[in-house]
């Protein structure tokens, strides 16, 4: 399968290509920096130690939807349902 000269239409690249703005707020910059740790450890499953980083995460930027929902996956997976759902409707506001 090739690309389409289309496939690099400006306008549908840009709503792609979206970054967020971490320079203007370090708290946000820290806040990613623990979820990509936490991230990482949850793929190794290390649940308890991913579930202390997304809280870190979370202490730099409380409204973190990556963070809670990360942290959800790893309460799912310790059997810790309720602070799953609760972390996954945080994500959701």
């Amino acid at each position: 399968m090739g690309f389409v000269i289309g496939d690099f239409d400006t306008d549908k690249v840009k709503k792609f290509a979206i970054k967020a703005d971490f320079s203007k707020n370090v708290n946000n910059q820290d806040s990613y920096n623990h979820c990509v740790k936490a991230d990482a450890l949850r793929i190794q499953n290390y649940y308890f130690e991913s579930v202390e980083e997304y809280l870190n995460a979370i202490d730099y930027d409380c409204n973190n939807p990556e963070a809670f929902k990360g942290m959800a996956m790893s309460y799912t997976q310790i059997g810790y349902t309720k602070s799953a759902i609760e972390s996954f409707n945080r994500a959701l506001e």
